[in-house]
């Protein structure tokens, strides 16, 4: 994939120089058509695993947690809308940059819709029809 092209001597240091050959050019090309042919699927699965035990921890432990999470999504949106600020001043002629932008934008946005409705129900759901068997009880498996 790489070969040394090179050794340079600079003081008394010996730097290696590196070239990617053509099997890692072959790969790259690979790589990178599998990356546009792979349909993105960035869902907040850990959210979605707790939500299935939302019921074994107090409500007051999840609303602050979710509290958190809703903060710190909101802080990364902030930079997101600052890092597009500052990558606006260097223009964007194709206008994908844009793009990948506002999709980034729409995916915090969805998160932070999702776990304000979380939010705002949850302390009147009702408790859980069924419950994880502790793990420490007899023929848990």
């Amino acid at each position: 994939m790489i070969a040394r092209r090179a050794l340079e001597h600079v003081g008394n240091r010996t730097r290696a120089v590196y070239e990617i050959t053509a099997a890692g050019r072959k790969e790259f090309r690979r790589l990178l058509a599998e990356a546009w042919r792979t349909p993105s699927r960035t869902l907040p699965s850990t959210l979605y695993t707790a939500i299935g035990f939302l019921h074994d921890l107090p409500v007051e432990e999840v609303l602050a947690a979710i509290d958190h999470q809703i903060a710190g999504l909101e802080r990364a949106l902030a930079e997101w809308d600052e890092g597009e600020a500052v990558k606006a001043r260097y223009g964007d002629p194709t206008g994908i940059q844009k793009l990948l932008f506002e999709n980034g934008r729409a995916h915090f946005h969805a998160d932070l819709q999702l776990l304000r409705a979380i939010r705002e129900r949850l302390p009147s759901l009702p408790r859980a029809g069924w419950e994880v068997p502790p793990m420490d009880e007899e023929g848990w498996q």
